[in-house]
């Protein structure tokens, strides 16, 4: 008499632990693609803020003229989100719109307290720069979707300012504060 083989049994069992075992190894894929994508674009938008906000402090402190400087800021958004994005804008239409993408302001830095308090009036040595990846620019996510995450929106803030007793003592006069935020 022959026993019937163990083998022919056995195989949907292997099937159902490899199906069991190849979801959650997919979906943890997934998710670490999705987190890639997220910090390479809020390492992008740091790399950004950072560039106009030391380009428009130092035109600024060179200059005296505040419109000029906030231009300059305005202009280093522009064409490094250009860069960055690989032709999808951060900012629309060649401006950036006060409040919704991103906002640039000029005031006074205390470096004790880490506070920056924006002024109409100069003069000012420090310089803001928030840009916010909204609406039609913000992050795809390619699999959180399936969890409900279409998208994600990043803000990153950076301060720029200018440190008299660096200067005075020959050392780079600029430094940048960065404001940590983000909403996902």
């Amino acid at each position: 008499m022959e026993q019937p083989s163990r083998d022919r049994h056995e195989r949907g069992g292997v099937i159902i632990f490899v199906v069991l075992v190849l979801v959650p190894l997919l979906g943890c894929i997934a998710l670490a693609v999705d987190g890639f994508i997220i910090m390479t674009g809020k390492i992008q938008q740091e790399r950004i803020v950072e560039s106009a906000a030391l380009s428009g402090l130092e035109h600024y402190m060179t200059t005296q003229n505040s419109e000029l400087a906030v231009q300059r800021a305005e202009q280093t958004v522009l064409a490094n989100s250009m860069v960055a994005m690989q032709g999808k804008e951060l900012v629309e239409e060649g401006k950036m719109i006060s409040g919704e993408q991103g906002r640039i302001e000029l005031g006074e830095f205390e470096v004790n307290t880490l506070h920056f308090t924006p002024r109409i009036g100069g003069p000012f040595n420090a310089l803001r720069v928030e840009l916010t990846n909204d609406g039609g620019r913000s992050i795809v996510a390619l699999f959180a979707g399936v969890l409900g995450f279409k998208s994600f929106t990043l803000r990153s803030a950076a301060i720029a300012y200018y440190d008299g007793t660096m200067a005075a003592s020959g050392k780079n006069p600029y430094t940048v504060v960065y404001e940590r935020e983000e909403t996902l």
